[in-house]
Formats: C-alpha cells, structure tokens, sequence
C-alpha cells in the first residue's frame, strides 16, 4: 500500500498541537485549583506522579494492543477517553463537588489514554510518512509539545480570571473534539499481517508481551542504542529538576527571572524544532542522536550550572532546549525506520517502560544529592569549597550548581563514548531497515 502523502500527517499533527494545548491549560488550571484547596506542594506533585504511573505499569500491555487493534481507532478512543475524563472534572466542578482524589482519578485516566495515543501515533508515523521524513515528522511533534508548553500557560493565565476552572475544561473538551474530528476524517494505514499471526497472537499474549524485550536483546546495537537512552534519561534528571531551585537560589529568589530563563528555554525548544522540521537534521541519525545529547551536556547543563548571570542564564537555558528536539526526533526516526511497523507497538513500549524507570529515580536522588551532600558541602566552610569554589562559586545554590556541571560533563562524556562504540554508531549500517527484512523474507 503507497506511503499517503505528507498532508495526512499534517492534518494529524494540527490535531495533536490542539489537543496538546487544551491539556496543558487544564493542568496549568489544576495546579491553581489544587494548591488553592490544600495548600500544600505534595498534593500538587502527586498530579504529574499518577500521569506517569501508566506507562510505568501499562506500558509493554500497551504496546501489544497497539500492535494488535486498528492504531487509528485507539487514536480516536484515547482522546475520547482524555475528554471524557475532563467532562467528569467539569461536572464535578459545576456540583460543587471537585476534590483532590477526583482529579488524582481522573489524571490516571488520562494517563492511561495518553500511553496508548502516544504510542499509536509514534507508530503510526511510519505508515504516514516516507522514511526520508521520519526526522521532521518527529521534529515537528516536539514542536507542537513545546508549543503547548509555552503558549498554554499564557493562554490559560490570561483566561483563567474571566472563565474559571470550568472554562478552562470546556475549552479542554472542544480540544479533543477537534482532535477526534481530524483522526476520524485521515486515513491511517495498519500493517499488513497474515491471518495465521493473528490467530497465533491472540493464543499467545504472555509470548507476545516479551516480544519486546526479545527482540531488542537479540540485536546488540539496540542493546547499546537503549544503554544511552537509559543513560541520557538517568543523568539529565539529576540536574533537570533542580533548574528553577537553583535560579531562585542564585537570584536571590527572584521568580521573574526565572520566568525569563524558562521562556529563553521554551524558545530554544521551538527554535531547535523548527530547525529540524525544515533541515532534518544530519542524514546519519546516529550521529544526530549523539551530537544532540554532546550539546544538551555541554552547552546546556554544563554551561548553566556555571553560570552566574542572567545573560548566561539565557544563553545555556536556550541551548539546553534547542538540541533536544534534535536527539529526541533522531533517537525516534532509528527505531521507526530499523523495526517494522507490526512489531513498533511492542518495542516501543518495552523501551518507554525500560528508559523511563531512569527518571524518577534520578530526580529524587538529584534532590536528596543537593540537600544532603552537594549544598552542604559548597557552602564557605564545606569540604568541595576548595576544590571547585572557582568553577561555581560558593553559598546558596553553589552545590545545585556543581551537580548541573556534574551532569553534562557526564552527558558529554556518554555521547564521545557512544562515537567510540563501533556497535552503536555503525548500527544504521549493522541494523537493515525493516522494508529490506521485509523484502527478503517476502
């Protein structure tokens, strides 16, 4: 069946940037509700905890039943799903009677649909478009999540005072209405399977949910590719979230310029997908992937954890964001151009559930890592003052600072390697694409 042309993706991807939008203007507007009622952080943090736990529990379950169900119709029921679990906040909201465990219930729905829309999209990518594109495709859906990440909490900020809560939610609904309207009008292709492999799944679902993990394991290359991804997931998140304390900290706890950085941030994160989205980015991905994380580490982190000045700030803030659409679309491209779309649900999946339990982990040991040693120890009589009070300083934010530096000289230092490592970066030519498997075994 011929690749359909590149205006069906783009219709796709106008639904998604949407439906993006209106999702993070509920969760900018559940934010305020949510500290509004309690008060407190934790009840606040809990709200992005149950959104990950899905993908974390469900995800390889997911990625088999994208790889058995027709992917256009799980694209129409999730955002069917994410409106509807927004339409029960809305009525509980016009009873009077929105709490903190409705919106926790209904962050898990939506997070459950959010798994198998993200991964019926990504997978469909290769069925939408020719794989000359795969970059720009994935380019182009960074740019809508930075998109969404940027103009959400305007929109939402500047609307908020005169709709409310349930504007915000109406307004989120109509989002995902449009979403299902686009999906439901655009062909979508499914990959073509026999009948015996569908008869043989549907007797072998245990078989079928290690296909995964069986098929990345038989091919060092991925094994390497996903080591990195692991690696990337696990030392970012050290540094990451720790960006706005250690601004604050440095600032003297002034939120406008930490509000500047984040919108330099947002830019770069726009900027670096348009760029791609035009460019395409190296033709060896590989070598994208890597030169991507070389400057998220160096010129990003590294840069911002020695920095002490706004216009330093800004300039690290940008590169940080700027080369992430970079790798990400590249890393995205490898796996839809090397694994054939029959089997992209369950490697997908299998690979999201392993290099996700990096981030978490490594965020909460970042936070205990500043509080407990790397803050304590910059201070003026601490015992690393000496060593590197010249490269970061001392005081406030000096130990956050060291551990961004920690952070992308470590990034850096994963990417020289990875070109080092023949398994890694000669797998375009190790790995064939799945259309010539699929030629010799035809």
């Amino acid at each position: 069946e011929a690749i359909p042309a590149f205006r069906f993706f783009l219709r796709l991807w106008l639904g998604q940037v949407a439906s993006l939008t209106g999702s993070a203007m509920t969760r900018f507007a559940l934010a305020i509700h949510i500290w509004d009622i309690t008060g407190e952080a934790t009840p606040v943090v809990l709200v992005g905890v149950f959104a990950a736990l899905p993908a974390l529990l469900l995800g390889v379950f997911a990625g088999v039943m994208v790889d058995r169900w027709q992917r256009k119709w799980i694209l129409v029921i999730s955002d069917l799903g994410s409106g509807f679990a927004t339409l029960l906040l809305l009525l509980f909201l016009l009873a009077g009677d929105l709490s903190a465990w409705h919106i926790y219930a209904a962050v898990i729905i939506g997070g459950i649909c959010n798994l198998f829309q993200s991964l019926a999209f990504s997978t469909s990518i290769s069925l939408l478009v020719d794989k000359a594109k795969y970059n720009r495709a994935n380019a182009m859906m960074s740019l809508a999540e930075y998109t969404a990440l940027i103009g959400a909490p305007v929109l939402a900020g500047i609307l908020f005072p005169h709709v409310g809560l349930a504007g915000i939610f109406m307004i989120d609904v109509v989002t995902f209405l449009l979403a299902v309207s686009i999906t439901g009008m655009t062909p979508i292709p499914q990959p073509e399977r026999t009948a015996a492999q569908e008869d043989d799944e549907q007797r072998n679902l245990w078989r079928d949910l290690q296909v995964g993990v069986r098929y990345l394991f038989a091919r060092r290359s991925f094994v390497w590719l996903l080591a990195v991804i692991f690696l990337f997931n696990a030392v970012e998140s050290l540094g990451y979230p720790l960006l706005a304390p250690l601004i604050l900290a440095r600032s003297g706890g002034d939120s406008a310029v930490l509000g500047t950085v984040q919108a330099m941030m947002g830019i770069g994160g726009i900027i670096g997908g348009l760029v791609i989205s035009v460019w395409s980015g190296p033709k060896r991905k590989v070598q994208a992937l890597l030169l991507g994380i070389l400057g998220i580490g160096l010129l990003g982190n590294a840069l911002m954890g020695l920095a002490q000045v706004l216009l330093v700030w800004l300039i690290a803030g940008f590169f940080l964001e700027a080369f992430i659409p970079m790798a990400v679309s590249a890393n995205r491209a490898l796996w839809q151009v090397k694994v054939a779309p029959s089997l992209q649900g369950r490697v997908f999946a299998t690979t999201g559930v392993i290099t996700g339990l990096a981030e978490p982990v490594s965020s909460v040991m970042g936070g205990v890592l500043a509080d407990q040693v790397f803050e304590p120890a910059m201070r003026t009589d601490g015992w690393l003052t000496p060593v590197f009070s010249g490269l970061v300083g001392v005081g406030e934010g000096a130990g956050m600072a060291l551990l961004f530096v920690f952070s992308g000289v470590t990034l850096g230092l994963v990417a020289l390697v990875s070109f080092l490592t023949p398994s890694l970066y000669r797998m375009e030519m190790l790995i064939p694409d799945h259309e010539q498997v699929e030629a010799r075994t035809s």
